[in-house]
């Protein structure tokens, strides 16, 4: 019921593929999200968008001047692979909560501090995301000194 919105079916590693729903029809061609790893986040409350319910949020690399781009992970990696910063051993909410304003959720904490540097490379902070055991990081081809969102 909408044109610039994708339903996604994705592979997590779980028994069932999850539907995502994603705003990037007007900014990204189908043939580039097709049979493509990228990185979401998976603990957000599902929420219904245009009566689909999505239940994960694709993240992508953006700025202004160049667009946006789904991050870029590295070969060797497997559906359900965790991201991880070196350095930080983060135990995940099984749902991150919405919170009303004044406070924010983990998420709202956490996405500020997300960029791609002048390089592409994808950061929490200082420190670049990695897949698990993989030790290439997570990128984008397009996207520099940009925002993860």
């Amino acid at each position: 019921n909408a044109d610039r919105l994708y339903i996604e079916k994705v592979d997590f590693g779980e028994s069932e593929l999850r539907t995502v729903v994603s705003g990037l029809v007007e900014h990204v061609p189908i043939e580039e999200l097709q049979d493509r790893m990228c990185m979401f986040i998976c603990n957000l409350k599902p929420a219904s968008i245009c009566k689909v319910q999505s239940t994960a949020m694709l993240l992508v690399a953006k700025n202004d001047s160049q667009g946006l781009e789904p991050l870029v992970i590295p070969s060797g990696a497997r559906p359900g692979d965790r991201i991880c910063i070196a350095g930080i051993q983060s135990v995940p909410d099984a749902v991150i909560k919405p919170v009303k304003e004044p406070l924010k959720s983990v998420w709202d904490e956490v996405r500020i501090d997300l960029s791609v540097d002048s390089q592409g490379i994808a950061k929490y902070k200082d420190q670049d995301l990695l897949v698990a055991n993989l030790s290439e990081p997570i990128r984008s081809t397009k996207i520099s000194n940009g925002t993860i969102g």
